[in-house]
């Protein structure tokens, strides 16, 4: 079975960050899920069913997709032997090479071998980019890269956009997926989140990816804890299956289930966030208007996330007259998913 353990806790400014790692014990051949998978399970997938068997469906088919390239690069480097064997001419080796570069670039994400550092973006979007186009998925899913540090050999991405945005973390090492805390791949987990939040006040948990040669880890930030999945590798079917349903749920999975908050929405007609409030008193919702840019937004996103914005009750009035302070209470903790709502203090 499959065990969570606290790993350690970490301050984070004036917040307490605990962090969990799952570690991996076998028992009479039986599986157990982990908190993330749980999470992957209960708040990932898509509530409708039909859409929730097209995900499942992509998730197959992204894994198989990475398996044939691993097969197809095991047998493209089988055949280059037999070639050089057979004394082939240096011209037609290159056109070979060249021909099956685009294959052997993508696949490399998914092999254990360590990445080179000034290929390792175009490593990344080849292997993701091989996933995304093996479905067809309900909204498209592009991916853009930022904080790339050649020196060290990692890159930030994201999957998607807007604050239902899955994020990433690349590295060319398979030991800093291993010893994520050893490499400080978490404090880079944690300040991909806190930038991300800054321009996303919409936010209320993020899912993120730790990639590297063969190994993919999934990480869930919330507010007061950091869980950390045990470490899956891409040339096994389970870590194959891992990569593949984070993509589908990417492309076909509910805002609010990838970490959307529910009672906010941009409204892009008029220009302004839609903020719903619930009244516990008034048993009723309120909704607000607020301009794009907040007049607060509390630099790390763990803690109660603390945003203040203008509102008006109508969504064409320049006058706001309220400022509405936006936070997340302990009080959510162990509500149902769609129970959740902003308490407004």
């Amino acid at each position: 079975m499959k065990l969570s353990k606290k790993v350690l806790t970490v301050l984070h400014g004036a917040h307490r960050i605990d962090v969990f790692e799952d570690e991996s014990i076998l028992a009479k051949d039986q599986v157990h899920r982990d908190v993330v998978d749980r999470q992957l399970q209960k708040r990932m997938r898509p509530k409708d069913a039909q859409v929730k068997v097209l995900a499942d469906d992509a998730a197959r088919v992204a894994a198989e997709a990475i398996e044939r390239l691993i097969q197809g690069e095991q047998a493209r480097k089988e055949s280059a032997k037999k070639a050089q064997l057979r004394r082939t001419r240096l011209q037609t080796k290159k056109a070979s090479d060249r021909a099956a570069l685009p294959i052997s670039r993508a696949a490399l994400m998914f092999s254990e071998n360590k990445w080179d550092p000034a290929a390792a973006q175009d490593i990344v979007r080849a292997g993701m980019g091989a996933i995304i186009a093996s479905f067809q998925g309900q909204r498209p899913v592009g991916i853009a890269f930022s904080d790339i540090d050649v020196d060290h050999g990692t890159l930030a991405f994201e999957l998607g956009a807007g604050s239902s945005s899955i994020l990433g973390i690349a590295t060319c090492s398979a030991s800093d997926v291993e010893t994520p805390f050893a490499s400080r791949i978490m404090e880079r987990v944690v300040a991909k989140v806190n930038r991300h939040t800054q321009s996303h006040p919409d936010v209320r948990f993020k899912w993120v990816l730790i990639l590297g040669p063969g190994r993919v880890r999934v990480c869930l930030a919330e507010l007061d804890a950091v869980h950390l999945s045990a470490v899956q590798k891409t040339t096994e079917k389970v870590g194959r299956f891992l990569l593949g349903s984070i993509t589908a749920h990417a492309a076909f999975s509910e805002p609010w289930r990838l970490g959307s908050d529910p009672s906010m929405k941009w409204c892009d007609d008029i220009r302004r966030w839609r903020i719903e409030c619930y009244d516990s008193i008034a048993k009723r919702t309120q909704v607000f208007h607020a301009p794009r840019v907040p007049l607060f937004v509390l630099q790390s996103f763990f803690g109660r996330f603390t945003r203040c914005f203008r509102v008006s009750e109508m969504p064409d009035d320049e006058n706001f007259t309220y400022v509405l302070k936006d936070s997340w209470q302990l009080v959510t903790r162990g509500l149902d998913d769609s129970e959740l709502r902003d308490e407004i203090t």
